[in-house]
């Protein structure tokens, strides 16, 4: 499936319209997520389905196109899951509270965003030997510039996990965006508490309005181009990836 190979991906199974996939490296993980939102926009999408909604095409206050073609809402959680082989396809599966977390890490998002627990942010910086002081300058400033990855990172709040029980209080949710795509806008993730059934709560006051800031003080020209070497490693590690139905009516 879609370049998992060329990161070390393992496609575990699909559930409705969304993939679980796992890999052994948090980096290549993230590495992944950022090349396929990247493709999504540049992929040749049928001008008739650029016409519909949920892939129209957007463009930032620059004129550079932020969205085009289906949005693709993806989720990332690290830990070490429980395997077991599906007696059906003798394949691995994976279970336990890392997966369960990941789903729901998946889910809240909105169409075209990728989120990251504060975890999987932490082994992805441990993976790419990137200084733990940049967790100390996110939560400062909710937001970095992570040239090694070609992406941006923003805090946007704290909040709890439907079904998921919090040692901590509450979770803090990463959004990264490559930095091509830094210009995207989202409504604030509070949206998604509004309905009762919604596996996101608030635990404190989200941090929106400064994302906003710091995405117009985003210079697109001091990024670099290339994509960053990527170094080895051999953890077991659970994401999920998920794709939102209500924001994509393409099959993808």
């Amino acid at each position: 499936w879609y370049q998992r190979r060329v990161h070390g991906g393992f496609e575990v199974k699909t559930e409705g319209d969304a993939f679980f996939v796992t890999f052994a490296d948090p980096g290549d993980a993230l590495l992944w997520c950022l090349a396929v939102q990247r493709d999504l926009l540049t992929a040749p999408w049928p001008r008739a389905a650029l016409h519909l909604g949920p892939a129209r095409v957007e463009e930032d206050g620059t004129g550079r196109i932020t969205f085009k073609g289906p949005r693709v809402r993806m989720g990332m959680h690290v830990g070490t899951p429980i395997p077991k082989e599906n007696p059906i396809t003798l394949r691995t599966d994976y279970f336990g509270r890392v997966v369960n977390y990941a789903a729901r890490v998946g889910a809240v998002g909105f169409g075209g965003q990728l989120l990251l627990s504060m975890e999987g942010f932490r082994k992805v910086l441990e993976a790419r030997d990137i200084s733990a002081t940049v967790i100390d300058i996110l939560e400062q400033n909710d937001t970095v510039c992570l040239n090694e990855l070609g992406c941006s990172a923003f805090i946007l709040g704290t909040f709890t996990l439907k079904g998921i029980e919090s040692i901590n209080g509450g979770e803090t949710l990463i959004e990264i965006r490559a930095h091509e795509l830094v210009g995207r806008h989202f409504e604030p993730l509070t949206q998604r508490t509004e309905d009762p059934n919604s596996p996101l709560h608030p635990v404190a006051e989200t941090r929106h309005s400064k994302l906003l800031m710091a995405q117009e003080l985003v210079d697109l020209n001091d990024f670099p181009a290339s994509a960053p070497s990527q170094a080895e490693s051999h953890r077991p590690l659970s994401f999920d990836l998920a794709r939102s139905d209500s924001d994509s009516n393409l099959p993808v």
